[in-house]
């Protein structure tokens, strides 16, 4: 009899074999004037019942770099697909980590990646998450090097928590900057609010443009806009949609 971890090895092969494994985007809009300037890119997974469900479970059961490379040429494969229903000034953010950066297997990403045109490559932005550590600064730099000379932007996701820090910041050009959901939820906290009023002076400093996640009211919204964000996502404006419904209209309450 199989135990509980031997089957959840099995779930990424399963998932891959019976297309269970889709991507949704979701809206991230200018803070000038709420239009659409890119979209993050969101595994998601087919239930039994006809709707969609988080990753998670199966991500934490790939042990192996061969799954971790099968995934993410997957996601970067339908995202330069999705880019096809997207005006040339539209980008879509995929996510990355440095456990990919400093593996083995990132070459076979960059042999995809340099086979895009130019344009294709100004549109995609590759999104650095926080969930692991810097081990290989020196390659990780070089990784990012290369892949900002193809002409992708980078942006460091979730500023603020475990792995996403100034670190990182310091070795890596981002593009892009994320404050984390966590800090954005709590802005009315006066130490909250110092920490992300000074992450965005630093930022401009840096010319860096901000992103603000986790938005879920015009409050937040219009405070963090007074404050400088540059960018905002969320689901007051729009909840992740599967790509044939690109390009996505947004919320009517937050165009108003």
């Amino acid at each position: 009899m199989k135990s509980h971890r031997q089957l959840d090895k099995g779930m990424f092969h399963k998932a891959i074999s019976e297309n269970k494994l889709t991507m949704k985007y979701q809206p991230i809009v200018r803070g000038d004037n709420l239009e659409i300037f890119k979209y993050e890119a969101l595994l998601r997974l087919h239930n039994n019942q006809g709707g969609f469900d988080s990753p998670q479970h199966l991500l934490e059961s790939i042990s192996t770099d061969e799954d971790r490379l099968a995934l993410l040429l997957f996601v970067t494969t339908e995202v330069i697909k999705a880019l096809s229903n997207l005006d040339n000034k539209t980008k879509i953010a995929m996510n990355l980590s440095y456990y990919d950066i400093e593996s083995e297997y990132i070459g076979n990403l960059l042999n995809l990646l340099k086979k895009n045109t130019k344009e294709v490559n100004e549109q995609l932005v590759i999104e650095i998450i926080e969930t692991s550590k810097i081990t290989k600064p020196q390659k990780v730099q070089d990784i990012c090097k290369e892949i900002t000379q193809m002409g992708i932007e980078l942006s460091l996701d979730d500023f603020g928590i475990e792995n996403s820090n100034l670190f990182a910041l310091s070795h890596v050009d981002f593009s892009f900057l994320k404050i984390d959901g966590h800090f954005i939820k709590r802005i009315k906290e006066k130490k909250i609010f110092f920490i992300i009023r000074n992450t965005i002076r630093l930022c401009k400093e840096l010319n860096i443009k901000i992103v603000a996640e986790h938005i879920e009211d015009i409050e937040t919204l219009e405070e963090l806009r007074e404050l400088g964000v540059d960018l905002f996502q969320g689901f007051f404006l729009c909840v992740p949609k599967q790509e044939k419904h690109l390009p996505i209209s947004l919320n009517k309450l937050c165009q108003q």
